[in-house]
């Protein structure tokens, strides 16, 4: 009786030690890091790293996206791409709706929230709007 519940123990420690280590990533695969606080119930919420794309456009605003899968019992799902486009100068962010329509998001709500973690995913940093007025100490003769 104590063989057995001492097997059983070990079997229980180590699936929870295997559901931390791979609590971040989706199957512990680096490609598929966990979108912060997305989980609810058997659903949680994964970027696709492959998936993401940066640029600058013509006006100097910054267009990005990465898609966002939804894992359903631990099964890959349906991926959705999370567009957005930052405009720095007027301290906007919007994003780019399924049919292509954009809409603005808004700094407090929980779309703001996802905003920042695919900026975080795709950039590495923090989000903040940049100081458009700053001169860099380069160009400003007065100092």
């Amino acid at each position: 009786m104590n063989k057995k519940l001492v097997t059983t123990f070990a079997l229980a420690a180590t699936l929870l030690v295997g559901s931390v280590a791979s609590a971040a990533n989706w199957n512990g695969l680096a490609n598929y890091p966990e979108v912060p606080n997305s989980a609810n119930g058997t659903e949680t919420y994964y970027f696709d790293k492959a998936s993401q794309f940066n640029l600058i456009d013509g006006s100097r605003n910054y267009v990005f996206g990465i898609n966002v899968v939804n894992m359903h019992n631990n099964q890959y799902g349906e991926a959705t791409l999370f567009k957005y486009i930052v405009h720095p100068s007027l301290h906007t962010v919007y994003r780019f709706a399924p049919d292509g329509q954009l809409y603005q998001i808004n700094p407090g709500t929980n779309e703001f929230n996802m905003f920042k973690a695919a900026w975080k995913e795709v950039y590495g940093t923090e989000f903040a709007f940049p100081d458009v007025n700053a001169v860099p100490a380069t160009v400003n003769v007065h100092a």
